[in-house]
């Protein structure tokens, strides 16, 4: 028996943290994380190219996503294709199968995640209003290994595996509001439309991805040129606070994050560094983590 623990993380979480995306950065529009609604202040083409290592192990490294964008007058379209965003969960399932000759083998299970490439669009309606929506896909493969009986002569225990995929999409709108020079509001949505396969078997069913729906709710705060305050709230009672400042071509940001099921209070941090030119931009990031991930 696998013990099951619900987990509602943050839906905006992203590898750069929580940016302004009015800022001059470029970087955060491509993290459909953090930014839904693909709101875009790219001015022509747009190359993105995202490399680090996983959460878990500080070794293995991931080509994250390789992202492209264009924006036509008042029209902006991404794709991008992540190799990197996907994790395999290998389990003891806890049953053991005793053979004739008085050997032990333990049964598992595994669980695939993947999603493969996203779509964005962005229309700019006004000089401050903007509004948008991204499609993502998804793949899940569940395998557990189960023990048959094979009745002959005698009767004997065979293994076999039991296995699943349930792939689908999802897609997500936002709006974002400028009222004026120091403030910006965002809403977007988390899983609004999902649609796509099912798991049919009630044995993966605890398993599969969350697709709870949620809003989420944003809030930035520009005192000067130099420096942006962040705020946003989602409805399953997480949240993100930031703020970045640039000095020059240099921009530095420190994101801090709660979610419901994570102590302490403030989960972590995100902070991150970046240097920008006429023609690009390259961004460091990290996350901290304050206590082991281990639900």
């Amino acid at each position: 028996m696998i013990y099951v623990s619900v987990i509602l993380p943050q839906s905006t979480f992203g590898f750069g943290g929580y940016c302004d995306l009015e800022n001059k950065l470029t970087t955060p529009n491509f993290f459909l994380e953090s930014n839904p609604s693909f709101f875009t202040n790219l001015e022509d083409w747009g190359f993105s190219f995202a490399y680090g290592t996983e959460f878990s192990n500080s070794i293995n490294a991931n080509i994250y996503a390789i992202s492209v964008s264009k924006t036509i007058g008042k029209h902006s379209v991404m794709g991008r294709y992540t190799p990197g965003y996907q994790k395999e969960f290998l389990f003891s399932t806890g049953e053991k199968i005793i053979f004739s000759d008085t050997t032990v083998q333990s049964l598992s299970a595994k669980f695939n995640y993947k999603e493969l490439f996203g779509l964005g669009y962005s229309y700019k309606i006004s000089d401050n209003f903007s509004a948008g929506f991204s499609l993502r896909y998804f793949t899940q493969q569940f395998e557990r290994e189960t023990v048959t009986p094979v009745i002959g002569d005698t009767t004997t225990l065979q293994i076999e595996t039991l296995s699943e995929n349930a792939d689908f999409w999802k897609t997500d709108f936002g709006l974002v509001f400028n009222a004026g020079d120091y403030f910006t509001f965002r809403l977007e949505s988390a899983n609004l439309l999902n649609f796509g396969e099912n798991v049919k078997n009630d044995e993966f069913a605890d398993f599969e991805l969350r697709r709870d729906k949620e809003a989420e709710l944003g809030f930035h705060y520009h005192p000067s040129e130099f420096i942006n305050i962040n705020l946003v709230y989602e409805t399953s009672n997480s949240f993100q606070a930031g703020i970045d400042g640039s000095y020059k071509n240099f921009y530095a940001g420190l994101t801090a994050f709660h979610d419901n099921y994570q102590h302490p209070f403030v989960a972590g941090v995100i902070p991150s560094l970046a240097y920008k030119t006429d023609l690009f931009e390259v961004m460091l990031s990290g996350v901290k983590y304050f206590s082991d991930r281990n639900r």
